[in-house]
């Protein structure tokens, strides 16, 4: 439709610069308003994103951990198969559904040593009479993971029975504290009949030491110091506590300590498509996943009756739930005092608006009221012409009542009906006393029944 309003145009044209202030005000506005609310989930996702982000490494998805005892399967060849591990992780993938994503890029799976065996070789330093104590772990993916420094990756190991001798890597400041080189042997004997015998085949250092397949264990980097059980009145004594990294090959090995082994899946979320709209959902697949219908059906898929699941990210997104509730009331506080004095700000101006055009809406409303009285029927009186001479040709009515009421025609030198009360023939007097014709003008009606009121 073609913009033909010479109203609004003139009006445009008479105060430009508070018709555009006005645009521009109730503009902003109406932006305002509507970007207050994706504002605030966008800080809500940044917010949950963060914290899932500066959690603990094990706090930030989901793990799977299943323990395996000697007493089970002596030889190891079930549970501590590559293959089989591999195949707990595709069942569990296969249950998951958004909003819980993981990260397969950062999923760690592997092989750790049930409880931690003594090395009591005399050339590796000590910190005090206590032997130093060692870990075997055999994580999927290692050479992805690590660059060689010196050396070479431990090689796999054949099939058939355990074995009690193997390679394994190091890193480089376990190396380094522990003064240890590539070629050298570490015995570990716990509560086996025979000490294990692993052969140092290599260096290496990690090419991301911020990932998880570093930081879900903190004896992964670097060996670390620890204290043995004792008495309270004992002193402590204190001992190098450090990690060898075995190929997976080699896990079936691990029993032989007589400690058993522990298997483990951790499984980062994807923190990129995280919301905050996600979380009862995401909480309640959580819950599902550690005793609900889909713990049991990980049960059943993989045959496993000890394998379990602990979700650490489901503390974090607790506090996240009711950090937001808490603050809930104070940005309901915020929108309802912005939104108040944006509206306030718009009265006030359609108020100085309405007071700076009153003579105009005063002008508008009696043009408009002209309008409705013509379409009505209601118009004013036509102009007086004199009286021609002769018998009257019209007859006049009584506004009070329908009846004709033949009167002469006033001639030129009374251009207007008496005035006064006078009383027509149906009786009443004009005007009478009740409600007249809308108007403060005498109103009258002439011509034949039907005819529209005129005034004088």
């Amino acid at each position: 439709m073609p913009f033909t309003d010479s109203w609004l145009r003139t009006r445009l044209r008479a105060a430009p610069a508070g018709a555009l202030a006005l645009a521009a005000l109730v503009m902003v506005t109406a932006f305002l308003a509507a970007a207050l609310p994706r504002a605030v989930d966008r800080y809500e996702d940044r917010a949950l994103r963060k914290a899932v982000a500066s959690a603990a490494p094990r706090d930030r998805g989901v793990s799977l951990s299943d323990d395996y005892r000697t007493s089970d399967d002596p030889s190891g060849e079930d549970k501590l198969k590559p293959a089989t591990i591999s195949a707990v992780e595709r069942d569990f993938r296969a249950l998951l559904r958004p909003p819980l994503r993981i990260d397969p890029s950062e999923v760690v799976q592997g092989v750790r040593s049930g409880a931690e065996a003594e090395v009591p070789d005399p050339e590796l330093p000590r910190t005090s009479d206590h032997a130093p104590g060692a870990v075997l772990v055999a994580q999927a993916a290692l050479a992805d993971h690590v660059k060689v420094v010196a050396g070479a990756l431990p090689r796999p190991e054949p099939a058939g029975p355990a074995a009690l001798a193997f390679d394994g890597v190091v890193t480089e400041k376990t190396a380094q504290v522990l003064h240890l080189k590539v070629g050298q042997t570490v015995h570990m004997m716990k509560f086996g009949a025979k000490p294990l015998t692993v052969r140092i085949s290599g260096i290496v250092a990690p090419r991301d030491p911020s990932a998880g397949y570093w930081t879900m264990d903190d004896d992964m980097l670097a060996p670390l110091v620890s204290y043995p059980p004792h008495l309270p009145i004992d002193p402590p004594r204190t001992y190098w506590h450090f990690t060898v990294l075995v190929d997976p090959t080699a896990a079936r090995s691990m029993p032989l300590l007589g400690t058993g082994a522990s298997l483990y899946w951790h499984h980062p979320l994807q923190t990129e498509e995280l919301t905050a709209h996600d979380v009862p959902a995401l909480r309640a697949e959580l819950s599902a996943l550690g005793s609900g219908p889909l713990a049991t059906r990980l049960a059943t898929a993989t045959g496993s009756s000890s394998l379990h699941t602990s979700a650490g990210v489901g503390a974090v997104l607790d506090n996240f739930a009711d950090d937001r509730d808490a603050s809930e009331p104070l940005v309901l506080i915020a929108a309802v005092g912005v939104g108040t004095t944006a509206f306030a700000v718009l009265l006030m101006a359609a108020g100085l608006a309405a007071d700076r055009r009153r003579g105009e809406m005063s002008l508008l409303r009696s043009a408009a009221a002209r309008c409705a009285a013509s379409s009505a029927g209601w118009s004013p009186r036509p102009p007086r012409r004199p009286c021609p001479r002769g018998p009257p040709v019209r007859s006049w009515r009584c506004w009070c009542c329908p009846r004709a009421a033949p009167r002469p025609r006033w001639c030129s030198a009374r251009s207007s009906p008496p005035r006064g009360r006078w009383r027509c023939r149906c009786g009443p007097r004009w005007p009478p006393a009740g409600p007249g014709p809308p108007s403060a003008r005498t109103w009258w009606r002439s011509g034949p029944r039907g005819a529209g009121w005129s005034s004088s």
